[in-house]
C-alpha cells in the first residue's frame, strides 16, 4: 500500500482570504501550480504595497515543478507572477487575453524576456510530463476565463478558477456544458471550487444586467462622467465604449495600467471601437463636458490611483465640478470598503454626483452565488471537494453546499494554506504542512506581517517620535547640550508646555549622569525608557524615542 501513487494537493494562498490564489498539484515528485496572484494588504500594513505568496516550499521543489497554469488575468491569480519567477523557469499555460495581460505584467518587472509563455486552446490536451492538462471555458467578468482539469492514474482533478453560470454573457460565450459533461464523463476524483459568494443564494446575476444601466447612466448626463473600475475589466470597458458609440460620447482613458491594457485588448481584439470613441486626455478636455466620459484606475480606493487623487483633489489634470458625475463600477474587495466609501464621500463633498452599486446596478458580481456552484457539483460528481477561494466562512458555506449534494463530510476538505491533502487509491487526508505564511513587498523587498518594520511603522503613526541629539557629554554638568525634535506628537501651539516640560526633564536626566560610571549604551536606554514614561504619562502616548549621542 505504501507505493501507491499518491496525489498531493497543496495551497500557497487564497484559503481563508481574498487574493493571492496560488495552489499546487504534485504527483510522482512533480509538480504544476495552478495561479499566482496577489492580494491588497490590511490598512494597517503602513507603506506595504501589496500581498504574496509564501516561496519557501517552491524554493525546495523549483526543479520538480513542471508547468504553470493560469486560469484568468486578474491580479489575484497572474500578480505575483513577477516574484515566481525568482524562484523557478517553468513554462505558463493560458488562454490568449491572460497571456496578453501576463505579458503586461512582466514587462512592467522586467521578466518578460526569461519567460516560457504558452497560449493554449479550450478542450485541446496538452501533456506536461506526467500530467495531462486540458482547459475549459468559464464565465467571469473578465474574457478568456479557464477552467483546468488534470489527469493522472488515479483520476481526474478540476480547478474551476473563478467562474459563474452567466446565461447571457456579454461576448456571447456561454459555458459548454454538454463540452463539460463529455469532459468530467470519465469521473472526477477531486473538485476545487470557487468560494467567493458561497453564502448567497440563488444565482448570480448576468454581466449584461449592468449595459442598461451604464448607457442610461451615460446617455442622462450632462456634465462629465469619470468611470472607476478594474484595469482588467475588459467587458465593463467595452460596455462603456458601447455606451459611447451610442450616445455620441468620447472617452479617455487615465491611469497607466489601464492605458496599457486596454492597447493591448484592442490589438488582440478583445475590444471594439469602430467609431475611434477612444481618445486622449489632452483632446477629451477641450470638449463640452456633455461629451466627455474618462474611465479611470481607483476602484477599489487604493492609495495612488487616480481616482483617489481626485477625490483628494491632488490630481493634476482633473479637477471636480458641479455636473460630474463618478460612478464606481466595482464592488469593494473586504478591506478596501473604508477606503472606498472615504472618497465617494469627499466626491460628494466637492459637488459631484456618485454612482455606486448600492444605488444603482453599476457593477455584478463575477463569482457563483449558491445555485451556481451546486450546477457545478451537479456536473462534475466528484468524489473529493475542495472548496478554495475564499475567506473561512465562504469555504465552510462551499463546503456545507457540497455535503447538501451528496458529498460525504469526511470526502470535503475546509484547508489552510500550507496544509498537505495526499489522495491515493483509498482515501484522502492532510498528512502535512509547508511553510504558507502572510508575506508583503514593500517597495523592493518582501517582508513578513511580523517584521519589526512593520510594527515600527505602526507605533510611529500611533504614537509619534521623539529624536533627541546629544551633542555634548562631558562630565562638566552645565556643558551638556542637546537638541529634542519631535513628530506626530506635539502641536507646536497648544502642547508647548508639554515640549518644554519634556526638554528639561532630558536635560534633568543628563545632569544626573556622568560619563566617567555610566557608558554611554546606558545613557541612552535610561533615556529613551525615561521620556517615553514621561511623556506617556502627561499625554497618553509611547512614542518612538531615537537618542544619539555625539562623541
Amino acid at each position: 500500500m505504501n507505493n501507491d501513487p499518491k496525489i498531493q494537493i497543496i495551497h500557497l494562498g487564497g484559503l481563508g482570504e481574498i487574493g493571492r490564489n496560488m495552489m499546487l498539484i504534485g504527483f510522482e515528485e512533480e509538480y504544476l501550480i495552478i495561479d499566482c496572484g496577489i492580494s491588497f494588504p490590511p490598512s494597517d500594513l503602513l507603506g506595504v504595497d501589496l500581498g504574496i505568496p509564501d516561496m519557501t516550499f517552491i524554493d525546495k521543489i523549483s526543479n520538480k515543478i513542471k508547468g504553470i497554469l493560469i486560469t484568468h488575468g486578474h491580479e489575484d491569480h497572474i500578480g505575483g507572477l513577477p516574484f515566481l519567477l525568482n524562484h523557478t523557469n517553468a513554462p505558463i499555460f493560458s488562454s490568449k487575453l491572460t497571456h496578453g495581460l501576463i505579458s503586461v505584467k512582466l514587462k512592467e518587472f522586467g521578466a518578460i524576456s526569461k519567460t516560457n509563455l504558452n497560449i493554449i486552446q479550450p478542450f485541446k490536451n496538452i501533456n506536461i510530463s506526467k500530467f495531462s492538462v486540458q482547459f475549459f471555458n468559464v464565465c467571469h467578468s473578465i474574457p478568456d476565463a479557464m477552467g483546468i482539469t488534470i489527469n493522472t492514474p488515479l483520476g481526474m482533478i478540476v480547478h474551476t478558477g473563478d467562474f459563474k453560470i452567466d446565461h447571457a454573457p456579454t461576448d456571447g460565450k456561454l459555458i459548454d456544458f454538454q463540452a463539460l459533461g463529455s469532459l468530467f464523463s470519465s469521473g472526477v476524483l477531486a473538485l476545487c471550487s470557487d468560494s467567493t459568494y458561497a453564502e448567497l443564494k440563488g444565482f448570480t446575476p448576468s454581466e449584461s444586467q449592468v449595459t442598461q444601466t451604464l448607457y442610461d447612466e451615460i446617455r442622462e448626463s450632462n456634465g462629465r462622467v469619470i468611470i472607476s473600475t478594474f484595469a482588467s475589466q475588459i467587458y465593463r470597458i467595452q460596455q462603456i465604449i458601447d455606451a459611447c458609440k451610442i450616445t455620441d460620447k468620447k472617452v479617455s482613458i487615465v491611469g497607466r495600467k489601464m492605458s496599457t491594457n486596454i492597447k493591448m485588448a484592442l490589438k488582440l481584439g478583445y475590444l471594439q471601437d469602430s467609431k475611434n470613441c477612444i481618445t486622449d486626455i489632452n483632446s477629451l478636455l477641450k470638449l463640452p463636458d456633455k461629451k466627455c466620459v474618462l474611465i479611470t484606475t481607483g476602484s477599489q480606493g487604493e492609495p495612488t490611483s487616480v481616482m483617489t487623487q481626485i477625490a483628494n483633489q491632488i490630481h493634476p489634470r482633473i479637477i471636480v465640478k458641479n455636473g460630474d458625475k463618478f460612478i464606481f463600477s466595482s464592488s469593494p474587495i473586504p478591506g478596501n470598503d473604508l477606503q472606498v466609501v472615504k472618497n465617494i464621500d469627499k466626491l460628494f463633498k466637492q459637488g459631484a454626483d456618485v454612482i455606486y452599486n448600492k444605488i444603482a446596478k453599476v457593477h455584478v458580481r463575477g463569482h457563483g452565488s449558491q445555485e451556481d456552484l451546486k450546477l457545478m457539483i451537479g456536473i462534475a460528481k466528484p468524489k473529493y471537494f475542495i472548496p478554495v477561494h475564499g475567506e473561512q466562512r465562504h469555504l465552510i458555506a462551499h463546503s456545507k453546499l457540497a455535503q447538501q449534494m451528496g458529498i460525504s463530510k469526511e470526502n470535503s476538505f475546509v484547508m489552510q494554506n500550507g496544509d498537505i491533502l495526499e489522495i491515493d487509491s483509498v482515501k484522502a487526508s492532510i498528512v502535512d504542512k509547508v511553510p504558507a505564511e502572510n508575506l508583503y513587498f514593500d517597495g523592493k523587498t518582501i517582508r513578513n506581517v511580523k517584521s519589526h518594520l512593520i510594527s515600527d511603522r505602526k507605533d510611529l503613526s500611533r504614537n509619534g517620535i521623539i529624536y533627541i541629539h546629544i551633542s555634548s557629554l562631558t562630565n562638566n554638568r552645565s556643558q551638556k547640550s542637546f537638541t529634542l525634535n519631535s513628530h506626530g506628537l506635539f502641536e507646536h501651539v497648544t502642547d508647548t508646555e508639554i515640549l518644554e516640560n519634556t526638554k528639561n526633564y532630558v536635560q534633568t536626566l543628563l545632569a544626573n549622569s556622568t560619563s566617567k560610571d555610566i557608558n554611554l549604551e546606558d545613557i541612552k536606554s535610561r533615556i529613551i525608557t525615561e521620556v517615553k514614561s514621561f511623556v506617556s504619562k502627561n499625554t497618553g502616548k509611547k512614542p518612538v524615542v531615537i537618542v544619539e549621542i555625539q562623541h
